[in-house]
């Protein structure tokens, strides 16, 4: 079905009107001056919008009104002085009503494009309001705030929101005012309420139609992805509210989506906070339970060594003596997995002090084998503030990896330097070094730069402990061979000299 076009409907009326009024002026005597209804379809011309058509018709009913005084002159013998007047007024009137219709049509026109102006205005203001309910955290606030949102936009008496089952209204959602009777949960959505895109809506004229408490409501769908459909019913709305409706439904999916993506991300969140609290109670329990009967077992074993049993063969003595050692490095194991849970967990650290860092490595250098040799390379203040106990943790760590990899005949060597704000510790070895492939993981989890290289948590415990206290690991080859691990500290703040409390001749 073709649209109306009004403006031509108004053109072809007024130039019919035109003639029709001419052809009865020239049938009527002169003195009737029929011609004055000629101001009819200058006038009518107005509603068309168009200047040209006016002042066309203008310059038209002049012509027509000449023309018939001329042709009455002829019919009667002669001019008539008051009928020649009374055309020249009328000539007058034309131009007159031409020019106020020309006004009029103006006017009419630049308020018509305020008016849609200001509705353009209003409703892009509804659709930033309607993206705004994006802001809440659960699809059931959003969608109230969407009701009140739609409740003002569109001037209705009540907003009913939904989300629907696969093809059946479902209870209301929101609804303002709350005592508003919702639909009939249970009836047959439409099914162009049930596209994915574009939005659809309908109007329902019929009272009660759907369960909804008035005489017309305009109804709108959403439905994304393989979700339930979101249905909205605007009861008693503006007269345009179909349309601005189906202009603001995608902005209202938009937000909706937004909003459930982000319940969904909350959800899985939550759901890896409460099984990192599960792991890490578990490894809590596990590190703290065994290290109970590991050292109940290395007591035993270190009582039989010591003839608390009584004689025995030297072949079982070294199997203890290797029981003894395997319990150490399993008590080692469950002290790591403890500090791992610690740090993991975001826990706060520990009480931390002011310490010298030379002195924390000269400590875990003595408890090296014997046979290790050591060279020294200290210069200025190695203060720093931390938790002595995981920073003698990671110099240990440093220290005994460089001891079992370094040949026998060769030096480690220890280098401690203040500069600035920080103190720098590095421990250089002669040994084989890491391979090249293993050095982009060598500081993560259960990773192992050399052969035979433990657990693979004692470098990534290095470097979480040292993220805890705003310093750094890293590693690099040593030219010539071995490997150089280096640790960085901010420097502790220089102690603060406390000045005399009374000077001389002063007061307290």
């Amino acid at each position: 079905m073709q649209p109306v076009n009004a403006p031509r409907i108004v053109t072809v009326a007024s130039i019919v009107m035109l003639g029709a009024i001419f052809a009865l002026d020239v049938l009527t005597p002169q003195r009737l001056v029929a011609a004055i209804l000629l101001n009819i379809p200058i006038a009518l011309s107005g509603l068309a919008y168009q200047r040209r058509l006016t002042l066309a018709l203008v310059a038209g009913a002049i012509v027509a009104d000449v023309l018939a005084g001329v042709l009455n002159a002829q019919s009667e013998a002669g001019f008539d002085n008051i009928s020649l007047l009374n055309r020249t007024l009328l000539a007058a009137s034309f131009a007159l009503v031409g020019a106020m219709t020309v006004m009029l049509s103006q006017t009419s026109s630049r308020l018509s494009d305020s008016r849609v102006q200001a509705q353009r205005v209003r409703r892009e203001r509804d659709r930033e309001r309607i993206a705004g309910v994006s802001q809440e955290r659960t699809l059931g606030a959003a969608l109230t705030r969407a009701s009140e949102v739609l409740l003002e936009a569109f001037s209705a008496t009540g907003v009913v929101l939904s989300v629907g089952g696969s093809s059946v209204f479902g209870a209301a959602r929101a609804a303002l005012p709350a005592s508003l009777p919702a639909w009939t949960s249970g009836s047959a959505i439409p099914p162009r309420l049930l596209g994915e895109a574009p939005p659809a809506v309908i109007t329902a004229d019929a009272p009660s139609e759907y369960g909804l408490n008035a005489n017309r409501a305009v109804i709108g769908g959403l439905s994304w992805g393989h979700r339930a459909p979101v249905l909205i019913a605007l009861l008693e709305p503006d007269e345009d509210a179909s349309d601005a409706l189906e202009e603001l439904l995608p902005a209202l999916r938009d937000a909706l989506e937004r909003v459930e993506l982000g319940e969904r991300l909350e959800f899985g969140r939550n759901e890896l906070e409460r099984r990192a609290l599960v792991i890490r109670d578990l490894v809590y329990a596990f590190s703290h339970d065994l290290r109970t009967p590991i050292t109940a077992n290395a007591l035993n074993m270190k009582l039989a060594l010591e003839g608390a049993f009584g004689e025995l063969p030297l072949s079982y003595r070294d199997t203890l003596k290797n029981g003894i050692e395997a319990n150490n490095d399993l008590l080692e194991l469950a002290d790591s997995l403890l500090i791992l849970a610690r740090l993991e967990s975001g826990e706060a650290p520990a009480q931390r002090e002011v310490f010298s860092l030379e002195t924390a490595a000269r400590s875990s250098a003595a408890r090296l084998p014997s046979s290790t040799r050591l060279e020294w390379q200290v210069s200025g203040d190695s203060n720093v503030l931390g938790n002595a106990a995981d920073l003698r943790r990671v110099i240990q760590n440093l220290l005994e990896n460089a001891a079992k990899f370094a040949p026998a005949d060769s030096s480690i060597e220890i280098s401690l330097e203040r500069k600035d704000d920080t103190v720098r510790l590095e421990i250089a070895d002669s040994g084989a070094g890491v391979a090249l492939q293993l050095e982009p993981r060598l500081f993560q989890r259960f990773s192992s730069g050399k052969a035979g290289g433990g657990t693979g948590l004692g470098l990534y415990l290095a470097r979480r402990i040292l993220e805890t206290h705003g310093g750094r690991i890293g590693y690099h080859p040593r030219v010539g061979g071995g490997s150089v691990f280096w640790i960085e500290l901010p420097a502790a703040p220089p102690l603060r000299v406390l000045e005399p409390a009374m000077s001389a001749g002063g007061r307290k």
